[in-house]
C-alpha cells in the first residue's frame, strides 16, 4: 500500500492530511475519511457496528411504586420537622388549672370531642377551639407544602430529590388549581390509599385514584439532564404564534438531542417509555 492512500488531499488548499484527520492541519477544512478507514479516537468495533445496534438507555418511565414511597417518607420527615415541635410546644402551653371551668363549647367542640372521645374528655371548651385552630392552621401549611410545591417546582421536595414531576395530560406543571384538586381528592379518599397502592404497582400507568379523580400523571426521569419541563399554561390563553421568518436555505446544523423534556414526558404520559440510543 503507498504512502498516499493514507493521506487525504485537503479540496480548498490541496494540504496533504494524515488519513486520520477530520480536518485539515493548514486551513481547518472538514475532510471526508475512506471507507475502512479509523479516525482518530475511533475502535474498530464501533466503525464496525451499526448505530442501531447501540444499547438503549431509557429516559423516562411512568412513576413507581417504590420512588412515590421514598418520596412520601421524606415529604413526610420534612413536615415532621416542623409539626412536632408546634405541637409539642402547644400541649406544654395548656394549663387546664388556669382555664374556666365554665367556658361555653360549641358545634366544633362538641364534634371534636365526641370524635376524640375520653382522650379529649380532660381539654376544656377553650382548650378545644385552641386545638381547632392549630389542627386547621397545620392542615393550611400541609396544604401550601404539597399544592405549591406540586404547582410551582412540578413536585414536592421529596419528589424532586427522586427525580419524580407531576405532569397534566400534555406533560405540563400542573397549576395551583390542579394541585388543589388532587391533594383534596388523596385527603378525601385516604380511606382507598391500599387500592392506590396497588393501582401506583402494578397498573400501566401507574396511577392512583387521587390521579385519576385529578387528571394527573406522576413520571420519574431517569436522566436528570432531561428534566425541563415547560410551565403550566394559563386557563384562556393560547401559545402565540412563532414570528414569520424570510424564508433562507438550509444550514447544516449540529444533531439535536434524541428527546427534549417535553417529548420525554408527552411519551410516559402517554404510557410509552422512550429509549435513548446511547452514541459510541
Amino acid at each position: 500500500m503507498s504512502p498516499e492512500s493514507w493521506q487525504t488531499i485537503c479540496p480548498r488548499c490541496g494540504w496533504a492530511n494524515s488519513g486520520a484527520e477530520r480536518r485539515c492541519m493548514k486551513c481547518g477544512q472538514p475532510l471526508r475519511t475512506s471507507p475502512g478507514l479509523l479516525i482518530a479516537g475511533q475502535t474498530a468495533g464501533s466503525a464496525i457496528a451499526p448505530q442501531s445496534l447501540a444499547p438503549a438507555k431509557r429516559v423516562v418511565q411512568p412513576g413507581g411504586f417504590f420512588p412515590r414511597l421514598i418520596a412520601a417518607i421524606i415529604d413526610g420527615l420534612l413536615l415532621a420537622v416542623i409539626i412536632v415541635p408546634v405541637i409539642y410546644l402547644w400541649q406544654a402551653g395548656q394549663q387546664t388549672a388556669h382555664l374556666a371551668a365554665g367556658s361555653q363549647g360549641n358545634v366544633a367542640t362538641d364534634v371534636l370531642r365526641s370524635a376524640g372521645g375520653a382522650a379529649l374528655n380532660q381539654y376544656s371548651a377553650d382548650q378545644l377551639n385552641q386545638l381547632i385552630a392549630l389542627l386547621a392552621g397545620l392542615q393550611i401549611l400541609a396544604l401550601f407544602y404539597y399544592a405549591g410545591t406540586w404547582s410551582i417546582l412540578g413536585g414536592s421536595p421529596g419528589q424532586l430529590l427522586m427525580s419524580l414531576r407531576i405532569v397534566d395530560s400534555n406533560a405540563r406543571t400542573i397549576g395551583f388549581g390542579r394541585a388543589l384538586l388532587r391533594y383534596i381528592a388523596k385527603g378525601l379518599f385516604g380511606i382507598l390509599a391500599p387500592v392506590s397502592a396497588l393501582m401506583v404497582a402494578f397498573g400501566k400507568d401507574k396511577r392512583a385514584v387521587h390521579d385519576l379523580l385529578a387528571g394527573t400523571y406522576v413520571i420519574q426521569f431517569l436522566d436528570p439532564t432531561a428534566a425541563n419541563l415547560p410551565p403550566a399554561q394559563q386557563p384562556g390563553t393560547e401559545p402565540a404564534p412563532p414570528p414569520t421568518m424570510p424564508v433562507a436555505p438550509p444550514a447544516p446544523a449540529p444533531p439535536e438531542p434524541a428527546y427534549a423534556g417535553a417529548a420525554i414526558a408527552a411519551a410516559a404520559v402517554s404510557s410509552e417509555a422512550p429509549m435513548a440510543r446511547s452514541r459510541a
